[in-house]
């Protein structure tokens, strides 16, 4: 039996063995768990902030939700911030998006001052029940469970010692707010605001503390008052923007439109009903990925089909030409090096195939399967191809899977054991999708 793993940032596939290279550079990914939902991309949607039901939620995505806050409240609050979006689901029935601010800066002083703020922003339709009660009754809920860790008094935990304020109202934040300030010893403090806006609903949370760089005194954690001014402040862009017709639609983030690229059929071709996820990460390389994962039951329900597209796009600049050469030597030295012995079961056997030009895409452009001892002739985890562009970018596009436990084995693997696929149908899979991903981004 080959492991799997599930990546927290991308979900994408990768195969300990088999090493199922989705996201060069990135790390692995997993299979889909069975039953779980496949949201598919949604369209355009009005929400009403009355109890009219809307047809489908509005476009969303975590880039969107970090355009939300003005750079002037970003600068003011978090100086230098680095920011990282990122949409987990994406249905016409479904939205969760997320953005992250944090940083930390040096005074003249010799102190740290360590901010950061996590929105989580969601909606969702049903059938059978009114989206905005259902809004209402979770912010209910909410509430409730702020009273109750101020209720219980002081929580002991492996951090230290936590005390809550009672939640109190935020006048004039979408259609409701509130807030709760919480500190750790003095030394951490956190404001939590939840918000709702017709069928949405959001979750703030302001972390903050003072540090001395040469550590000679404790922590300090930012006062009640500081800690919920910073956090209102985001809160009230986001309800803005949440209930502004303006908004809604968006416009469309660089993960989202990277997972556009690959066409319905090609998708449904390779890996049937795949649910999508993407990520925007911003830092001295900005990188944007989308992942489709596929689990499909086999024909005769004897186990599932796992199948996996993977695109990421890092943007270099400059270096971008140097990269892309040390990345194509580093993958003829893998493949000239043979099998990975002793360096862990996710890569023992390991074996990587032939550096290949692969012409038309790009400015330059190779490909490279990923096998192992253990496979037959012919048979193969997965591939990639690699893909140098203007402006010193560089990009990734890969293909993967297997057949879960209980299916027919291929000739020469034990019963019971996942059967691998042919090389050849991993090839067409990965070069399909690369011929429509790579126009997209030039």
């Amino acid at each position: 039996m080959t492991p799997w793993v599930l990546s927290r940032r991308t979900g994408v596939l990768a195969a300990a063995g088999l090493a199922v290279l989705l996201t060069a550079g990135c790390g692995g990914g997993g299979r889909v768990p069975p039953g779980a939902p496949a949201p598919k991309p949604g369209g355009i949607a009005r929400p009403s902030t009355s109890a009219a039901k809307p047809a489908e939620l509005r476009d969303i995505t975590g880039e969107d939700l970090c355009s939300f806050v003005s750079a002037q409240t970003v600068a003011k609050n978090i100086p230098g911030a680095h920011t990282s979006p990122s949409t987990s689901e994406s249905s016409r029935t479904g939205k969760k998006v997320r953005c992250t601010w944090s940083r930390d800066t040096t005074n003249d002083k010799q102190i740290i001052k360590s901010r950061g703020i996590d929105v989580d922003v969601s909606g969702y339709l049903a059938p059978d029940r009114d989206p905005v009660e259902s809004v209402k009754k979770t912010f209910q809920e909410w509430k409730q469970t702020a009273q109750r860790k101020h209720d219980e008094g002081l929580r002991t935990g492996s951090s230290g010692t936590t005390t809550y304020t009672e939640p109190r109202d935020l006048p004039g934040v979408g259609d409701e707010a509130f807030s709760q300030y919480n500190s750790t010893d003095g030394k951490l403090s956190e404001t939590m605001i939840r918000l709702r806006v017709g069928v949405w609903q959001a979750e703030l949370s302001f972390h903050g503390k003072d540090v001395p760089e040469d550590r000679s005194t404790p922590a300090k954690a930012l006062s009640d008052a500081e800690s919920t001014a910073i956090a209102t402040e985001f809160a009230k862009e986001i309800a803005v923007k949440l209930a502004d017709d303006s908004a809604r639609g968006g416009q469309q983030g660089a993960g989202s439109a990277l997972c556009k690229l690959l066409s319905a059929a090609t998708a449904e071709k390779y890996a049937p009903n795949a649910k999508t996820e993407n990520h925007v990460s911003t830092g001295s390389v900005k990188v944007t990925e989308c992942s489709w994962q596929s689990s499909e039951p086999q024909e005769g329900g004897k186990g599932l089909k796992f199948r996996s597209f993977g695109a990421r796009v890092e943007e270099y600049g400059k270096q971008g030409q140097a990269i892309f050469d040390d990345h194509r030597k580093k993958a003829k030295e893998d493949h000239d090096a043979g099998p990975v012995h002793g360096k862990g079961p996710a890569t023992e056997g390991q074996t990587k195939g032939e550096v290949k030009d692969v012409p038309g895409l790009g400015q330059a452009a190779y490909s490279q399967v990923t096998g192992n001892i253990k496979y037959q002739p012919g048979e193969a985890g997965g591939a990639t191809v690699t893909v140098l562009l203007s402006g010193g970018r560089i990009a990734t596009v890969s293909f993967g899977g297997y057949d879960g436990k209980g299916l027919t084995t291929s000739p020469g693997q034990e019963a019971g054991q996942d059967r691998t696929l042919q090389e050849a149908e991993i090839l067409a899979a990965v070069n399909a999708a690369a011929k429509e991903i790579i126009p997209g981004l030039a």
